[in-house]
């Protein structure tokens, strides 16, 4: 015994989002996928023929990872330092706060562009 299902059809036509629009949908997508990771992988390769890297660049300032390691102990300290003076000058010390925190990276930002 074979069992059809009824089809539902709209008084408006057919439905722009149908399965098989859907599908069709989906199968474009996959499609363009595929295209991306086989063009994406030809641009790699082409990339590094051109490019080989011979050595590993070193950083020459080993002191650097101890500097960061103290600067993660210090500067929480420094900061709450900082908010309870802050806190004692009243508005003017979190106004002063914020400017000088703004100033230190302008300054900061001027220098490294140099």
């Amino acid at each position: 015994q074979v069992i059809f299902a009824a089809r539902r059809h709209s008084p408006l036509g057919p439905s722009p989002l149908s399965s098989n629009n859907i599908d069709e949908m989906m199968q474009a997508v996959l499609f363009m996928c595929a295209l991306a990771v086989a063009f994406g992988d030809n641009l790699r390769s082409i990339a590094t023929a051109e490019y080989p890297m011979k050595t590993v660049p070193t950083n020459q300032n080993s002191n650097l990872a101890m500097v960061s390691m103290v600067a993660t102990v210090v500067c929480p300290f420094l900061a709450i330092g900082l908010m309870l003076y802050a806190k004692e000058k009243g508005w003017w010390g979190a106004c002063g706060m914020i400017s000088f925190l703004i100033l230190v990276a302008w300054v900061y930002t001027a220098y490294i562009s140099l």
